[in-house]
């Protein structure tokens, strides 16, 4: 794996994630672009026997945190590629924390938490095609990938930190104690 560049995918391994068409774009990139999946689930067999003679995809199971967290911080950039309406995916934000840019899906929250062209790209759910071609856009401009990663953290620090959260917890109390 250090050899060749790589994506990531972490999370569980079911239909609602998007995988098929993770797989079904991974199939257009060139084979020195790595895929690495890490995570487990009910379609884990089915997806490792899709993806057989793919030599550019790699199961690695389960990881530690810490394990996941090396992983995320080499890579390029990480894929939300869901079909299910996601409120809040934490793989979004753990891949802030590692300065690591996201392509996700344009559907359920995801577009609110990444900012296209700030902090990663968003393609359109279920589409292969659109995936890849965001894969390859990304994948070849190294420093709009940095850009991205940099800035991906420094949004994680500023918008999602406990004390911007307890705030607005707190305001949302008054609101609803004023107005009830």
């Amino acid at each position: 794996m250090e050899e060749s560049s790589y994506i990531i995918f972490f999370g569980r391994l079911s239909k609602e994630k998007g995988l098929y068409t993770l797989l079904s774009a991974m199939k257009k990139m060139p084979v020195d672009l790595r895929l690495i999946i890490a995570g487990d689930g009910p379609l884990r067999n089915k997806l490792e026997c899709l993806s057989e003679g793919m030599d550019n995809v790699c199961f690695v199971g389960s990881k530690s945190w810490q394990e996941l967290s090396a992983l995320i911080m080499g890579a390029e950039f990480s894929i939300v590629p869901s079909i299910w309406y996601e409120n809040f995916p934490n793989t979004i934000m753990e891949s802030y924390a590692c300065e690591c840019p996201v392509i996700g899906s344009r559907i359920g929250g995801i577009p609110e938490m990444i900012r296209e062209g700030e902090t990663g790209l968003l393609f359109t759910a279920g589409d292969s095609s659109d995936l890849a071609e965001k894969i390859s856009y990304l994948h070849t401009n190294i420093k709009s990938r940095t850009a991205m990663g940099i800035q991906a953290r420094k949004i994680l620090a500023e918008d999602y930190s406990v004390k911007k959260h307890y705030h607005a917890l707190i305001g949302l109390y008054e609101r609803i104690s004023t107005n009830g």
